[in-house]
């Protein structure tokens, strides 16, 4: 949400803060990463690319540009560490693994259906040919 007051150099993309009884310490506040204790993991600020929009329901003389949209990224190192997924990237990746699955049941239960079919037709092979062995005696 971009905030924070000017007068200490805000607003911030990222504030971090931590909790020490009754009070609350602000530990971090930039645009870049920063380290969050709790969850022993690397906090950044992912800017939205979309551009930035006029906030239209401020009167013509107070019109404000609207923050840029962020989203928060986990990660575990500020350089090369992996990504914390979001709920959306999990059910993604929950819903490609389900669907692989899917597919290599599929493969597996034609390639079954291939070979029965395959047996099916030799032992009907092999049926014709004692058969005509015994026609032959």
């Amino acid at each position: 949400m971009l905030a924070g007051p000017r007068s200490s150099g805000g607003p911030f993309a990222l504030q971090i803060w931590t909790r020490h009884g009754e009070t609350m310490t602000r530990t971090h506040a930039s645009g870049g990463p920063g380290y969050s204790p709790a969850l022993d993991a690397w906090l950044f600020a992912d800017v939205d690319p979309r551009p930035t929009r006029r906030r239209h329901s401020a009167p013509a003389e107070r019109q404000e540009l609207t923050a840029t949209p962020t989203r928060l990224r986990i990660a575990t190192a500020e350089v090369g560490g992996t990504s914390w997924p979001t709920l959306v990237e999990a059910e993604r990746e929950r819903t490609q693994a389900a669907e692989a699955e899917r597919q290599a049941a599929r493969q597996t239960a034609d390639a079954e259906r291939a070979r029965a079919d395959t047996a099916e037709r030799e032992l009907e092979r092999l049926e014709r040919e004692l058969q005509a062995l015994r026609d032959k005696r």
